[in-house]
């Protein structure tokens, strides 16, 4: 039988390509399967093994080597200088510092030293500033050191690949062009090195947003704001030093009368309306005014009630175009302004916050949002070193919609921001010590917290408040030695709490509480031995602060919106229809005087050396001799 030898299989060249052409949809599993059948098949199917040819593999491969060699350079550059910074890390920390330390021993032996607690803050700036400024070198030169290392990985890859599928070698004409084309790639990679590494160390060298923004960094650098000393001479946001409601000066006067201009010293009119209280440092008195439409801060000059300048709030990028729905007894300027000494800050029920000189000249503008508040905004800024705090609780504690946040004063920038488990509120913070460590609290529908105010870090916090909050935090070392806070649940009952703990204290450091006499709006104000409650229909009660116990109450038959303030031992309270009673604040009821301003009050006075300075409905007034 003839036979014919058996020959190899011939595929359709057509099939190969309709079955097994590689695609989108075609795998790499598939591809390779198909690579390894052509030659079980007997079939050679070029376009699977194409090659480059030895002028696209050469440049491809010289580019890898210049990639990977500037890379690897680069990589090492990089990590070498963070080992560095992160040494020199330990060297700059303030904890650390004992030359610091050594000023803050001496400090202690001598408290009363002005240039000592200078040198502590210019040195502590300095110890931070740097520290801040390596934390952040840092972070940066991780980011490219791992951008330098994955070009690295990439370069070397791209060698390694090249080796695998080395083909054979060609004569080939030098191409002088394309030599220089190269040559061009290589010094434009060099060049972006170089200016990632200046922008490196640009931003290494600046300190974090806003961290001790406005000192120079030299050993006679001048602070951006003012001691704790001038703060309690002058009278630089709402309540005063701390807003505690107490004066420094024992010489305020009690008694003067608006219609016939006994004890008046100046009057001046205020251009737009607005229920926020006067602010007053050095020559300066700062109010603000707003409609729906504009928004203005005004500094009149304290001897002569001379309208000094007026700053007006606009041209701020994102700043809301509809004005927010605000009720006529809080309307568009309630948050009174603050000072740090060296600017004056406002905020307006649109969010719109800024800073100015205290020359008038408009130094920068935020726009934080129109909060959702009931009523309008309310809530006063508060200055503490070179940060001003702003507090923004709105909605409901289970929205996330309130936070807390810090900026610098001198820059704007955000140093911090802390989201608040609260309600709307229209409280205002206050910054306290407590055994020599300041503490930030804020009170809300249902937390009481106190938060660092360097770093925004909550110390303590206690669940003891409901209802729409508007009485801030009255605070009181008295005779304990754990100091005492205490906070308003309107209408309900004030609540004492101890401010030395630390975590959750609602089961643990609540003091005593009380519930006659409740206010919904006056702040109560406290001399350490006692706390006076004023509520709106003129209910005023006097407590013990460190038992609770009630020492007197009185009715005063009139209403009150402004809270009350201690100067000299007597308690100040400015009515409704600017009628202000004087009385004795201890522990029994004493009325010293009353005098009448002729026109309706809302704001809190502000008392300074032999002065008072009122807000009326539309005029702003000088009490003194």
């Amino acid at each position: 039988m003839n036979t014919k030898p058996t020959a190899a299989r011939a595929w359709p060249v057509a099939d190969v390509f309709l079955t097994a052409r590689p695609t989108r949809m075609c795998g790499c599993r598939r591809w390779r399967r198909l690579r390894r059948s052509r030659w079980r098949c007997g079939m050679k199917l070029p376009f699977l093994n194409r090659m480059p040819d030895a002028e696209e593999s050469g440049q491809r491969v010289r580019s890898a080597r210049t990639t990977a060699f500037v890379s690897g350079v680069f990589s090492l550059w990089v990590g070498a200088s963070l080992v560095w910074n992160s040494l020199q890390l330990r060297v700059a920390n303030p904890l650390d510092s004992v030359q610091l330390a050594q000023l803050k021993k001496n400090l202690e032996q001598q408290p009363g030293d002005e240039s000592l607690k200078l040198q502590i803050r210019k040195l502590d700036y300095q110890l931070r500033r740097e520290f801040s400024g390596r934390r952040k070198m840092n972070v940066n030169g991780s980011y490219l050191l791992l951008a330098g290392l994955l070009a690295l990985l990439a370069s070397l890859k791209v060698i390694e690949n090249h080796r695998r599928q080395l083909p054979m070698p060609q004569p080939a004409a030098r191409d002088p062009e394309g030599e220089r084309g190269r040559a061009r790639l290589a010094v434009s990679g060099l060049s972006g090195v170089l200016g990632l590494l200046v922008v490196w160390g640009c931003l290494a060298d600046r300190p974090l947003s806003g961290e001790g923004a406005g000192a120079s960094g030299g050993s006679d650098a001048k602070a951006s704001y003012a001691t704790a000393d001038e703060m309690k001479k002058e009278w630089p946001r709402f309540l005063g030093p701390g807003g505690a409601g107490l004066s420094a000066y024992t010489n305020v006067p009690q008694s003067w009368n608006g219609k016939t201009g006994q004890g008046i010293v100046w009057k001046a009119q205020i251009p737009l309306p607005g229920h926020n209280s006067p602010v007053v440092w050095k020559e300066s008195v700062y109010v603000t005014g707003a409609t729906a439409t504009k928004r203005e801060v005004y500094c009149f000059d304290t001897g002569s009630g001379k309208l000094r300048w007026k700053g007006e709030v606009k041209g701020i990028s994102g700043s809301p175009t509809k004005p927010p729905a605000v009720m006529e007894d809080t309307g568009f300027a309630a948050p009174t302004c603050a000072t740090d000494g060296e600017r004056v800050y406002a905020i307006f029920a649109n969010g719109d916050f800024a800073a100015f000189s205290p020359d008038g000249k408009l130094l920068w503008g935020k726009a934080l949002g129109i909060p959702e508040v009931n009523y309008g905004y309310a809530s006063s800024l508060v200055t503490w070193e070179n940060l001003v705090f702003v507090l923004m609780d709105q909605g409901y504690p289970d929205e996330g919609k309130s936070f807390l946040r810090a900026i610098d004063g001198e820059s704007g920038k955000t140093v911090w921001e802390k989201s608040r488990p609260v309600a709307s509120s229209w409280t205002t913070p206050a910054v306290i010590e407590v055994k020599g460590k300041p503490q930030l609290i804020t009170c809300s529908d249902p937390w009481v917290i106190a938060y660092d105010p360097k770093s925004g870090a909550e110390v303590w916090k206690a669940q003891i408040l409901s209802g729409e909050i508007a009485p801030s935090t009255a605070f009181a070392g008295g005779q304990r030695a754990d100091p005492l806070l205490f906070f308003i649940e309107p209408y309900s009952r004030v609540v004492a709490v101890k401010a030395d703990g630390s975590g959750d204290v609602t089961h643990t450091h609540v003091a005593w509480e009380a519930f006659d006499g409740i206010p919904d709006i006056c702040t109560p104000v406290t001399n350490g031995e006692l706390l006076f409650l004023l509520n709106t229909p003129g209910s005023l009660t006097c407590y013990e602060a460190n038992t609770g116990k009630k020492v007197w109450e009185k009715e005063l038959a009139m209403d009150f919106k402004s809270s009350p303030c201690i100067a000299g031992g007597k308690l100040y309270m400015l009515s409704v229809s600017g009628k202000m009673i004087v009385v004795t604040a201890g522990r029994q009821f004493k009325k010293l005087g009353e005098s009448e301003l002729g026109e309706e009050c809302t704001a809190t006075p502000a008392f300074l050396d032999g002065r008072i300075y009122l807000r009326g409905e539309k005029n702003l007034y000088c009490i003194g001799s």
